[in-house]
């Protein structure tokens, strides 16, 4: 079962930061967590992010009101996140 309460942020402007994030996106209800992934490399954002709200409904209110915005001067994707395990490529047991 995904955690409905996390909604993925594609798009982010690189000078968005954890701050910014949770000033920005706290309107629609008290966050639980902001993660916004560095490249290993050069520490640089990769441009994306992950917000947790205490409550789904705050979740899936932001995913609606923010996804296919101007933020900050960028378009951003906003939705529920999904496990990894549902980004696999290739069903198992396919073979030839």
């Amino acid at each position: 079962m995904t955690d409905q309460r996390k909604i993925f942020i594609g798009g982010l402007p690189h000078e968005a930061d954890q701050e910014t994030i949770r000033e920005d996106f706290g309107r629609y209800g008290e966050i639980e967590d902001v993660y916004l992934p560095r490249d290993r490399e050069t520490g640089k954002p990769k441009g994306f992010g992950f917000v947790t709200y205490r409550d789904h409904r705050d979740a899936s209110e932001a995913a609606t009101a923010m996804g296919g915005r101007d933020y900050r001067g960028r378009s951003i994707t906003c939705n529920i996140a999904r496990p990894r395990e549902e980004n696999k490529s290739a069903p198992e047991g396919r073979g030839g």
